[in-house]
């Protein structure tokens, strides 16, 4: 049975559903192989944290969009919400790229669930030379609950990240053959 992949894009801190470079780069590559991307428009810095947990909730359910079909995608700050929305659904595939795990303080860490780890795969990507993220703290979190793919230099702003695009579009295609 054919099914409807799609991914669900949480952009990083200072950005928009229309500004993040990242998120207006991921979306053209991956509609480009047929894979449609939404990008929820919520205010990391100007809403409480339940704020952007609604507007995320509201963005999903407005959108229609089937939780056992969904890719989701989060860089930065954005990967903190992407890994917290993962941990809520059934069943999904979660990437983060250069994820901020741990912006609400290092005791109020994202981790995935442990009750939700065999139904949840994660695939995680750093640039070791990231000047705004902890690249050594987020990979001892996710060492063992994730699949992760460390790159030398791409920075914060992930110059590399035609590369990585590539090889995550590998990684669903094998996960999801019908992608």
């Amino acid at each position: 049975m054919d099914r409807n992949y799609k991914i669900l894009f949480f952009h990083g801190r200072g950005s928009t559903a229309t500004t993040s470079t990242t998120g207006i780069k991921v979306k053209e590559f991956f509609e480009e192989n047929d894979i449609p991307v939404f990008i929820p428009d919520y205010n990391p810095d100007g809403q409480l944290f339940y704020g952007v947990e609604k507007t995320i909730h509201d963005f999903i359910k407005n959108n229609d969009l089937d939780y056992s079909d969904l890719v989701v995608m989060g860089v930065s700050l954005g990967g903190y919400w992407a890994l917290k929305t993962a941990n809520e659904l059934t069943s999904c595939t979660c990437v983060l790229l250069n994820p901020a795990l741990h912006v609400y303080g290092k005791d109020q860490v994202m981790l995935p669930r442990e009750h939700n780890r065999k139904n949840l795969s994660i695939y995680c990507y750093l640039n070791k030379d990231d000047e705004i993220i902890d690249n050594e703290y987020i990979f001892n979190q996710l060492n063992k609950k994730a699949t992760i793919t460390q790159y030398e230099t791409g920075g914060h702003r992930m110059t590399n990240l035609s590369e990585i695009m590539n090889d995550i579009l590998v990684k669903l295609r094998t996960q999801f053959p019908v992608i």
